[in-house]
């Protein structure tokens, strides 16, 4: 990993072991694996895309506009993707009967897609060009903290 490309890489290597977790989910929805084991593979991907969602909302977020500002930011419309995301989430554990809808699930991963290229095209780039060696080790301290 270069020093230069670390938040890039370092969040596009959490994208990838999130789409890996939702595919194993789909994957076991599709083959009726037991509930057990599919609930299992959904709150891993549900607290992995939350820790990921809470290290770009309280880290990345505020440095890409506290260099960028926040005319024209396309972090209003991401943050208001990661609220959208939150309800579907709730959406998918809501069934009563704890039945996980493969539907519903692949519909979160379609938008988490367009959601993440977003961020991989908008964001991730600009705070690469514009923070320093000093800003990186910040983030990378806050990122490896604790979720809570």
């Amino acid at each position: 990993m270069h020093n230069n490309d670390f938040v890039s890489d370092y969040h596009n290597a959490d994208h990838k072991r999130l789409d890996l977790l939702l595919s194993s989910l789909i994957d076991a929805i599709k083959t009726d694996k037991p509930l057990e084991h599919q609930q299992s593979l959904f709150y891993l991907f549900k607290s992995g895309l939350l820790r990921h969602v809470h290290w770009e909302e309280k880290i990345l977020f505020p440095i890409f506009e506290r260099e960028v500002g926040t005319i024209n930011s396309p972090i209003k419309n991401l943050l208001q993707e990661h609220a959208e995301m939150n309800l579907e989430l709730a959406n998918i554990e809501s069934n009563q009967d704890n039945k996980i809808e493969l539907s519903k699930v692949v519909a979160l991963g379609n938008y988490l897609d367009a959601h993440n290229t977003s961020e991989d095209r908008l964001v991730y780039p600009v705070i690469e060009k514009l923070i320093d060696k000093d800003d990186r080790n910040l983030i990378a301290v806050a990122i490896s903290r604790d979720f809570k």
